[in-house]
């Protein structure tokens, strides 16, 4: 079987899912989005911080994952913990928004480094 990769061709079933606490949908259910978004989950909930995390959106059509926080202060999250998270979206995500409002991608010139 051939397989069609064309823009809405959905390759994954659900294309929602919950990943340690996370909600984490690709808008065209695309594997390669559902992967890295799994691996943000993964690191993220290693590193212990997988609790500041609601969701993950992968908005196929945009390219960018847009990462929804609790309704927690932002402003309470120890900068560290901020850095940790920039870092893990940074190294795992193609494309993604940050509190920011800014998109940065792999291995970006971002704001934060740890």
């Amino acid at each position: 079987m051939t397989w069609d990769f064309s823009e809405k061709e959905r390759q994954v079933e659900p294309g929602r899912i919950q990943v340690f606490g996370i909600h984490v949908e690709s808008r065209y259910q695309k594997a390669d989005e559902l992967i890295e978004m799994m691996q943000f989950c993964y690191i993220a909930t290693r590193e212990g911080l997988n609790f500041w995390i609601k969701e993950l959106f992968y908005d196929s059509k945009a390219c960018m994952c847009n990462i929804e926080f609790h309704d927690l202060d932002l402003m309470k999250m120890p900068q560290n913990e901020q850095d940790k998270l920039f870092s893990i979206a940074d190294r795992v995500l193609d494309q993604f928004q940050w509190v920011d409002g800014c998109i940065y991608g792999k291995q970006s010139d971002g704001p934060i480094i740890w």
